[in-house]
């Protein structure tokens, strides 16, 4: 069976937000999912960037079958709190092998959890499209690519092949 952790990475305000504007919850988009194409997932939704949440054990992690990410309106390079612990949880799940799917946030958080660098865009924070992804050999064995064309593009909560 799997087991599936959902990390919503909105502070709470944020959330309340998302309440006030009623515009749902990113975590519901994965729960949806889920619910049509792993019905009999066994799913967690955990609010990390709540500071008062208990930190989970490496047991807990290591038990999940994946780990998927939710966005953030936090930003990666910045000296949070919230952040550092989420960036901490990143890379324990790298070390326990523990596979992870994020967009967005959960890129940037595999960035930095390799080592690598985000800066902040001289121009504001981007939202849209991603344009002419190419679909490599690699990835195109992924099942998640097997109906993609040679060449994709994206928003935030769909793909379609161009």
């Amino acid at each position: 069976m799997l087991k599936i952790l959902i990390f919503n990475c909105y502070p709470e305000q944020s959330r309340k937000n998302f309440d006030l504007s009623n515009v749902g919850h990113p975590q519901d988009l994965y729960l949806d999912f889920l619910s049509r194409y792993a019905p009999d997932a066994e799913t967690r939704v955990h609010f990390l960037a709540d500071m008062d949440s208990e930190m989970l054990t490496d047991q807990e992690l290591e038990s999940c079958t994946g780990v998927l990410w939710t966005g953030s309106d936090l930003t990666i390079y910045a000296i949070d709190p919230r952040v550092t612990r989420m960036i901490e949880i990143a890379r324990k799940l790298c070390n326990l092998d523990v596979p992870s799917f994020g967009s967005c946030w959960g890129i940037q958080m595999a960035a930095v959890t390799a080592n690598g660098k985000v800066a902040k865009n001289p121009r504001g924070r981007e939202w849209g499209i991603a344009r002419d992804i190419k679909v490599t050999d690699a990835s195109g064995a992924s099942p998640i690519n097997s109906t993609a064309s040679s060449c994709i593009s994206m928003k935030s909560s769909s793909c379609r092949p161009r």
